[in-house]
C-alpha cells in the first residue's frame, strides 16, 4: 500500500511539474528599477503564457489585460540576492488567444497582485506586443520558445475608454 502511495505521489507531482512553465521574475535591482520605470510608462500589459499546460480543447490559451496600478520593488522569494517587480493590477478583459490571436473574450476577470513576469507579460510597441523582458535586457534577452503575441487586444473588444485612448497613443 506505501508503495503504491508513494508511486501515485510522484506521478501527482511529476505531472504538475511538466505542466507548468517557468515564470521568469527574479532580476538585478538596476534591471528592476529599470522595469518599474518603464511600466509606469506603459500602463496597460497583457498576461498572455502559450507554453503553459493550460491550453482548451480547441487549442485556446487566456490573455488577461491588465491595467498597472501600483508597482514595488521587493526581494525576489527564492534568490535573496535578486529582486522582483510586484504589481498591483486591475484585469480590464480576458481573451481566448489562438495562435497569437485574439478570438473572442474569455469569463475569467479579476483584480490582482502579482509579479512582473519578464517571459508571459507583454507590453505594447510599434504594433507588436513584445515580452517584458525587452524592456529592461533588450537585445540580450532570450524570450521562451513560444509563439507569443502579435499584438495586444483591439479597443472596441474592451470597452474600456483609457484604454481605448491610450491604445490610439500608442499606435501612432
Amino acid at each position: 500500500m506505501k508503495k503504491l502511495l508513494s508511486c501515485l505521489v510522484f506521478i501527482m507531482v511529476f505531472g504538475v511539474s511538466q505542466s507548468w512553465a517557468d515564470p521568469e521574475d527574479c532580476m538585478s535591482k538596476e534591471e528592476a528599477e529599470t522595469l518599474v520605470k518603464k511600466l509606469k510608462k506603459e500602463r496597460y500589459i497583457v498576461d498572455y503564457c502559450d507554453c503553459c499546460d493550460d491550453a482548451s480543447e480547441n487549442g485556446d490559451v487566456t490573455a488577461n489585460l491588465l491595467f498597472i496600478k501600483k508597482l514595488s520593488i521587493v526581494s525576489c522569494e527564492y534568490d535573496d540576492a535578486r529582486f522582483s517587480v510586484k504589481m498591483e493590477t486591475q484585469m480590464l478583459s480576458s481573451f481566448a488567444v489562438n495562435e497569437g490571436k485574439y478570438m473572442g473574450k474569455a469569463t475569467y476577470e479579476v483584480n490582482s497582485m502579482e509579479y512582473a513576469l519578464l517571459n508571459y507579460q507583454f507590453y505594447f510597441t510599434n504594433q507588436r506586443a513584445p515580452q517584458l523582458g525587452y524592456l529592461v535586457r533588450n537585445d540580450e534577452y532570450e524570450a521562451p520558445n513560444c509563439s507569443g503575441l502579435d499584438t495586444f487586444p483591439n479597443p472596441e473588444m474592451v470597452g474600456d475608454k483609457k484604454y481605448q485612448s491610450w491604445y490610439k497613443k500608442k499606435s501612432k
